[in-house]
Order: structure tokens, then C-alpha cells, then sequence
């Protein structure tokens, strides 16, 4: 009898343990942010790599586009589980982690070799630990560039603009208002019907190359504001994994958004050339166009130094200054 409850127990324990082993967690990651189609290989590679890395334990169901950028919440949908992993843009963030405005100050940095290493810097991390005190673990920024201008015309200065009607995509109140009232610019939402027949000023190059001739003559690059994203994780989903697999979680992840970053700016580098190639004529801002340009938009600076310190400030500033005394040409 004693034996027959023995084997019972064994048997039991034995179940358990195939039980515990055969445990399986799938991490929902919504990708609802635009351009996609950089968004997308990261995401793949995040997908097989966590699957492989767990043997399995941790399954990756990927959605893309299934909601528009704007129409949601997107970091509320991560703390309501709707998703377990998402992304949402570091302007939509700034109601949670108010710092995050820092990105809205234009020509703050001037290259992409600043926003990188802002993005990994003690002062861009201690930002994103603020957005993980709650109900998720942002993980790291993703990147999808700077602001272009395209025009029928080439564009040195914003006295240029004297006079046009602008469609802005996603812009910044602050600037808008910059643009009304010292230049009399029509300005407003790009997609606004009352700005049907605008030019237009896009955070990425990617819609462009379908513009008609006439729109895409020059390709004016000002790079005058990041259009930065943060990619994030549910807390509670994370609590179900083990240690290892949680490890295994957050390091693809934020393999991942490098990768995003990475994307993006080889993306530009093509489009760029697509354009060329198709009778555009690239007009970049070199850096003294851009500290012109800076100036006019002090009063921001001075207003975030007053609320946040300028640390942050100081620190994207510094890289310039370091760049120069280096001798680079970065």
C-alpha cells in the first residue's frame, strides 16, 4: 500500500513537472506606428529570436497596422493588456513623463549622431525610467528621423516660407504658431482639407516619392525636429516569465528598437537616392542654417530650462562642441 501511494506521488510530481515544462506565455506586440515597413523586419527578427532563445516557452504574436497611429492609446493599450508590448511617440508620452518635450525644441539636435547618443545616455535613460514607474518597462527609443521639407522651390531660411500655405504632419503647437505669426504661414495638420493644395512638411521621405513632379523639384532637408518613438513592455506580462526568459525579453526588445533605429536611417539614405534619381534636387541645411534657424525658437528653450533644468539641454548641446574639437566631419 505504502508503495502503491509512492508511485502515486511520484507519478503526480512527475505530471507537475511536465506541467511547469510545457508552460507556455505569448507576448501580444501590436505595431501600430507608421512607416511599417521598418517596424516590421524588427519585429520579425524580435519574434524568432525570443521564440528560438526560449525554446519556445515565450511565443511572439505579432499585429501590424491593425489600428491607426493616431486613433489610439497606444501605451494604454499596454497597461490594459490589450497588447503586451507596443510603441507610441515621445509627444503622445509627455501627459505621463512631461521631460519627454525635450524632443519638441527644433534643431536641438543636428544629426543623427546626436540623437543616438542622447538616446543612450544617462540623461535619455533617466527620462524613459520615469515612463517605467508605473505599469510598464520602456525599453528604448526607436527613430523615425528628423523633419524634410518639400517644395517647388529651393528653401534656405524660414523667411523663405514668407507667405505659404503649410501642411505640418504631427507638429508641435508651439512651432505652428511660430510659423502663423512671425511669417504669415498658412499652417496647420498635414491631411487638413483646408490645406488640400499645400506644401508640405513630413517628418519621414517615405510618402514623398509619390508626390507629382512639380511638388518633389526640391527635397529640403532641415532635420529641425526628431520624430522619436519609445517602445515598451507590460509589467504584469513580464511578472509571468521566468528570470531567464524575462532577461531573454528585454534584450531582444531593445535589440529590436535599435534595429528600428538602424532601419530608419538607411531608409532615408535610399528614399533619398530614390529621389535624386527621379529629377529631386536634395537641398540638406548645412549646420549654420540650422543654429539661424534655432535662434528664432529661444523662448522654448528657455521655457523647458525653467521647468526641467538644461541639463538635458547641455548634454545634446556638448556633442556638437566635442564633435568639432575632434576634427570629425560626422
Amino acid at each position: 500500500m505504502i508503495a502503491t501511494k509512492s508511485i502515486i506521488a511520484l507519478f503526480s510530481l512527475l505530471l507537475i513537472s511536465v506541467g511547469v515544462c510545457s508552460a507556455q506565455s505569448t507576448l501580444k506586440w501590436g505595431v501600430n506606428l507608421e512607416p511599417l515597413h521598418y517596424f516590421i523586419p524588427a519585429a520579425k527578427h524580435f519574434k524568432k529570436n525570443v521564440e528560438l532563445r526560449t525554446n519556445g516557452r515565450v511565443k511572439v504574436e505579432l499585429s501590424f497596422g491593425e489600428f491607426k497611429q493616431d486613433e489610439r492609446d497606444h501605451l494604454k493599450d499596454v497597461e490594459t493588456g490589450h497588447y503586451h508590448m507596443g510603441q507610441e511617440t515621445v509627444f503622445n508620452l509627455e501627459k505621463v513623463v512631461p521631460e519627454l518635450s525635450l524632443w519638441n525644441l527644433p534643431f536641438l539636435f543636428q544629426n543623427n549622431d546626436q540623437v543616438f547618443k542622447y538616446m543612450e545616455s544617462q540623461w535619455g535613460r533617466k527620462t524613459l525610467k520615469k515612463l517605467s514607474e508605473d505599469k510598464v518597462v520602456a525599453i528604448n527609443y526607436t527613430y523615425s528621423g528628423g523633419f524634410v521639407n518639400i517644395f517647388g522651390k529651393k528653401i534656405d531660411s524660414f523667411e523663405m516660407l514668407e507667405g505659404s500655405k503649410l501642411g505640418l504632419e504631427t507638429s508641435n503647437k508651439e512651432f505652428r504658431d511660430h510659423l502663423r505669426n512671425k511669417y504669415k504661414v498658412s499652417a496647420g495638420e498635414y491631411g487638413d482639407k483646408s490645406l488640400e493644395n499645400s506644401e508640405i512638411i513630413s517628418s519621414t521621405i517615405d510618402e514623398l516619392t509619390e508626390l507629382p513632379l512639380q511638388k518633389r523639384r526640391y527635397l529640403n532637408i532641415t532635420e529641425h525636429r526628431v520624430f522619436a518613438r519609445v517602445l515598451f513592455i507590460s509589467k504584469k506580462f513580464l511578472n509571468t516569465l521566468s528570470d531567464v526568459d524575462r532577461a531573454i525579453v528585454l534584450e531582444e526588445a531593445n535589440i529590436a528598437a535599435i534595429f528600428e533605429r538602424e532601419m530608419a536611417v538607411a531608409s532615408t539614405d535610399i528614399l533619398s537616392s530614390v529621389l535624386t534619381n527621379l529629377g529631386t534636387k536634395i537641398n540638406t541645411w548645412n549646420p549654420y542654417q540650422k543654429v539661424a534657424a534655432k535662434v528664432k525658437f529661444k523662448s522654448l528653450y528657455k521655457t523647458h530650462r525653467e521647468k526641467f533644468g538644461g541639463e538635458h539641454i547641455d548634454f545634446v548641446e556638448s556633442l556638437v562642441i566635442n564633435r568639432k574639437v575632434s576634427g570629425s566631419n560626422k
